[in-house]
C-alpha cells in the first residue's frame, strides 16, 4: 500500500511518519503498516490526519516529541483510525499532544472515553466546560393537549447540534452515565393559574407546569479528561458524581401527576415568562 493509492500527498505522509517514529522510538513505514498489522487506507487516511493535527500543534506549542509508552500509544493509534469527523480529530490530536507534554495523560481510559462519545456529546461537554452552558432548564406540562409548552432553553440547543430537547437530555444523561458531568437540579418549581372548570366556570387555582432548573458541573474525571482533549483552561464547577445523585431522586419524585383543563396557551407561557428566571 502507498500513499499514491491513498491519494494522499508524499509531504504529507512523510509529516507523519516522522512524528510517529520519534513517538514510538523506531522507524515505521506510515503508508504501508503502522503497527505491523495491515491497515485498510480508510483507517490509515484518517491517523494520518490526526497525527498531522498532533505535529502541528507540538510545533505551535514548541514541546518535542518524545517516546510515549506504546500501551498507550498504540491503543490510540488503532482508534484513531476509525475517527471521521473533523471536530474528534482535533481531540484526538489534543489527546496525543497532552500525551507527549505529559505522562499523567497516558490514562488508558481517556481513549475508551473518547472514542464512545459523539461529536455532539463533546460539543456539549466542551460548552460546558468553557462555562458557555451552566444551567438546563425542563419543563414539564401538566396538561392535556395537542400543544406543547415552549422553553425557553431550548432556542440554543440547535446552535449544538441537538434537534430536539429529548436529543439534548439523552445525551447529558449519557455523559452522567460515563462519569464526566454531574447534574443537580433544583427542587421542581409548580407553576400555578387560574382555570375555568365544568360548565359553570368555576374559577379554581392549580398547578399547570412544573419548571426545574438543572445546573451542569464535571466530575474531577471529567475535568481531567476535557483538559487533556481540549488544551483549554476550563471555567466550570467540579463536583463528585454522587453529589447530584440525592437531588435527581427528589426531582423525580416531586413531578406529581397534575391534570389541569381549559388553560389557555398564551396565559401558561406568560406564567412561563414570569417564573424561569427565578427557578
Amino acid at each position: 500500500m502507498t500513499n499514491e493509492i491513498l491519494g494522499i500527498a508524499k509531504p504529507i505522509v512523510e509529516t507523519a511518519s516522522n512524528l510517529l517514529e520519534r513517538l514510538a522510538g523506531k522507524p515505521c513505514e506510515i503508508a504501508g503498516e503502522i503497527v505491523a498489522d495491515q491497515l485498510y487506507a480508510w483507517q490509515c487516511a484518517r491517523r494520518i490526519s490526526i497525527f498531522n493535527k498532533a505535529s502541528e500543534n507540538l510545533k505551535r506549542e514548541r514541546i518535542d516529541p518524545r517516546t510515549i509508552a506504546p500501551g498507550f500509544l498504540m491503543p490510540l493509534l488503532e482508534a484513531a483510525g476509525n475517527i471521521d469527523d473533523e471536530e474528534l480529530q482535533k481531540l484526538w490530536a489534543n489527546l496525543l499532544v497532552s500525551a507527549v507534554e505529559s505522562d499523567s495523560a497516558q490514562v488508558s481510559n481517556y481513549i475508551e472515553t473518547l472514542r464512545g462519545i459523539t461529536r455532539v456529546e463533546a460539543q456539549l461537554l466542551t460548552s460546558i466546560a468553557m462555562g458557555e452552558i451552566t444551567k438546563g432548564y425542563k419543563l414539564t406540562l401538566l396538561r392535556e393537549g395537542d400543544w406543547s409548552l415552549k422553553n425557553p432553553f431550548e432556542k440554543g440547543l440547535t446552535e449544538l447540534g441537538f434537534p430536539n430537547p429529548t436529543a439534548f437530555w439523552a445525551a447529558a444523561s449519557r455523559l452522567y452515565t460515563c462519569g464526566l458531568l454531574v447534574l443537580k437540579p433544583s427542587p421542581s418549581k409548580s407553576i400555578r393559574a387560574n382555570t375555568r372548570k365544568g360548565e359553570l366556570g368555576f374559577e379554581t387555582n392549580e398547578v399547570v407546569a412544573k419548571a426545574t432548573s438543572v445546573k451542569f458541573l464535571l466530575t474531577p474525571y471529567g475535568f481531567n479528561f476535557l483538559s487533556k482533549v481540549t488544551r483549554k483552561s476550563l471555567n466550570v464547577s467540579v463536583a463528585e458524581p454522587w453529589e447530584g445523585l440525592q437531588e435527581l431522586q427528589d426531582t423525580t419524585r416531586d413531578i406529581g401527576n397534575h391534570i389541569v383543563n381549559d388553560v389557555s396557551r398564551d396565559e401558561v407561557m406568560q406564567i412561563v415568562r414570569d417564573n424561569i428566571g427565578v427557578i
